[in-house]
């Protein structure tokens, strides 16, 4: 069963409070065959714990590695994984597949995350516009698409997170 994104922002909010580096990767996109759809995530701490996935398994050692350079750098940075279009064709593999993830450092200070977890609790629905360049995030109610999207010419990712 897929973590909540409910239980990931608490969980975030926990280890932040005890102390830790957290960070947290995002399915950006997908293109193909990819187990974790847009908007799953990843919480990783400067521990090496983690909690959720944006993979099914076979990239999380990789996204958990990027975390450690993140630490240091506190700069956001999308990841990318998979079988090109052209090279799925090529080798034969019809089902292959891309992600994209952006990995960006959270802060207590972060205001954004304290909205975003009281929203949330009143199961209101949150449009999220995060800027993938900056990882600048904010609430943004004038977003009409009602799912979760990369806009590739304005480098953002629309998160919207429907608390059912």
């Amino acid at each position: 069963m897929a973590i909540s994104d409910n239980d990931i922002i608490n969980i975030a909010l926990d280890w932040k409070n005890n102390g830790r580096k957290v960070a947290i990767a995002t399915v950006i996109q997908t293109w193909g065959s990819a187990p974790r759809g847009v908007g799953s995530k990843l919480l990783i701490d400067d521990l090496g714990n983690f909690e959720g996935s944006v993979s099914g398994g076979c990239v999380e050692g990789a996204v958990i590695g990027e975390a450690s350079d993140l630490f240091k750098t506190r700069k956001p940075k999308i990841l990318e994984y998979g079988v090109s279009n052209e090279m799925a064709w090529e080798v034969g593999l019809a089902c292959g597949g891309e992600l994209k993830i952006l990995i960006q450092p959270l802060d207590l200070e972060d205001k954004i995350v304290y909205s975003i977890v009281e929203k949330i609790k009143k199961r209101e629905i949150v449009k999220l516009r995060i800027d993938c360049l900056t990882g600048s995030r904010k609430i943004d109610d004038t977003i009409d698409k009602q799912i979760s999207h990369f806009d590739k010419k304005k480098n953002e990712f629309i998160h919207v997170i429907d608390p059912k």
